[in-house]
């Protein structure tokens, strides 16, 4: 949200390579980082549904239905199944060699789930976001036409 304040006023930022220079410890596992996120999944799609549908057919497209057409799939689509993971494993492979350094290559063994993962995230934030009417954070009910409001 503070990036598209900054560019509806006019003003410009950039963007320095810093790694290792600054570290901030958000979330000491995956279940804090899960519910963590929360607060904001629904936020980077302007609490639309259409954003977080339109998520789920991509993440479906592209990080899991490669991973069943491999297992199902025979001949050349077979083929195109592998090259797209291949494709994800290599770019995964260059963001780590680029700066990501600290990323493990362990992390490739989760590909299959982590698609799933982030879609069970998503909707699960866009859920609860609706049926409690907005964001519960820090003790504070922030209401969802609020929130709406405050994205226009």
């Amino acid at each position: 949200m503070l990036g598209k304040l900054i560019k509806r006023h006019g003003f410009v930022q950039d963007v320095l390579y810093g790694t290792g220079m600054v570290s901030v410890a958000w979330y000491r596992n995956a279940i804090e980082m899960f519910k963590g996120l929360q607060k904001n999944t629904f936020a980077a799609f302007d609490y639309k549904i259409s954003g977080v549908i339109l998520l789920t057919l991509a993440i479906v497209a592209l990080q899991v239905w490669p991973w069943i057409g491999v297992a199902t799939a025979h001949g050349p689509e077979r083929w195109l199944h592998g090259v797209t993971l291949l494709t994800s494993a290599a770019l995964y492979m260059d963001i780590k060699r680029a700066g990501a350094r600290n990323w493990s290559r362990w992390c490739l063994f989760f590909m299959p789930v982590i698609g799933i993962v982030s879609l069970v995230m998503c909707w699960r934030a866009c859920l609860l976001t609706l049926l409690q009417g907005g964001v519960n954070w820090r003790g504070t009910h922030y209401k969802l036409s609020e929130l709406r409001r405050a994205h226009r």
